[in-house]
């Protein structure tokens, strides 16, 4: 599973079996990549990117793959008006 939200410079992310991997995400630590083990840890807690190496180069090469096929630029349309 892969997603992205339409806002600039928001990261893009993907689940995969018990591994949650965000690219670009600038986080409390102001590492730009953050792997977890939801199995393990549900709420998101350890980063693992620079300790389960592996897995880290497993799933950031699919989901930069992904990440390419992405526009560069988002267009934001007028909001729905509810019915």
């Amino acid at each position: 599973l892969f997603w992205k939200f339409s806002s600039k410079n928001s990261p893009i992310v993907m689940r995969d079996g018990d591994w949650k991997l965000h690219l670009n995400a600038r986080n409390r630590n102001g590492s730009e990549a953050e792997l977890y083990n939801l199995k393990t840890d549900p709420t998101e807690s350890t980063n693992l990117a620079e300790t389960k190496t592996a897995v880290f180069d497993k799933l950031s090469t699919k989901l930069k793959a992904w990440g390419s096929t992405l526009p560069q630029n988002y267009v934001k349309s007028e909001k729905k008006k509810k019915m």
